[in-house]
């Protein structure tokens, strides 16, 4: 298996963007694929994780 691979979330909402962030500290090749405004929200803040208590 490859030591650090690439991981692609397709849809970046509710879960895929959760688990996303959850991921992309440990793999520098995460990445997030979604269309229309959820993707241009994306480009334009990024993707911001609260851990939750």
């Amino acid at each position: 298996m490859k030591e650090n691979p690439s991981i692609v979330f397709l849809g970046a909402g509710a879960v895929g963007a959760s688990l996303g962030s959850w991921i992309a500290p440990f793999n520098e090749n995460t990445y997030f694929l979604d269309v229309g405004d959820v993707a241009d929200a994306i480009e334009e803040k990024g993707i911001t994780h609260y851990q939750g208590l």
